[in-house]
């Protein structure tokens, strides 16, 4: 293959793409943008696109985060933390909470009311002030 006349912002786009891949696959990466540049006319534009589908394909297999560890669900009932003692003794009340944290939400929306009217009611002032 012939090699490939990129100048040095095009070569640090195919560079930039090529950090995430491990360095194991790069070489196919480089291989992928290459064959995908050939016998084209090169711009920054295809130079972009062409890294860019060349690092989805080397990655698109790659394990995910999440995919090392099978997910395993409890099958011993619920969760210890809904029914295990608090620090005071008592059981966790699943309704109580759902009623403090409706009041938490409650309170946070009259605490934005308040503040709207405040900068509402100060900026009427002003207006006031300039007619006078």
């Amino acid at each position: 293959m012939a090699p490939l006349a990129l100048t040095q912002a095009q070569m640090d786009t195919v560079l930039q793409l090529a950090r995430p891949i491990p360095v194991g696959l790069r070489q196919r990466y480089l291989e992928l943008v290459a064959s995908a540049l050939a016998g084209r006319e090169i711009g920054d534009g295809e130079v972009f696109r062409a890294a860019r589908a060349a690092a989805k394909i080397v990655t698109w297999d790659l394990p995910k985060p999440g995919d090392a560890y099978e997910f395993e669900p409890r099958t011993d009932g619920a969760s210890k933390l809904v029914y295990a003692p608090t620090n005071k003794g008592k059981p966790i009340d699943l309704a109580e909470e759902e009623r403090v944290e409706e009041q938490r939400q409650a309170l946070d929306r009259q605490r934005t009311i308040d503040r709207v009217r405040a900068a509402a009611g100060a900026q009427l002032r002003a207006l006031r002030g300039l007619e006078g």
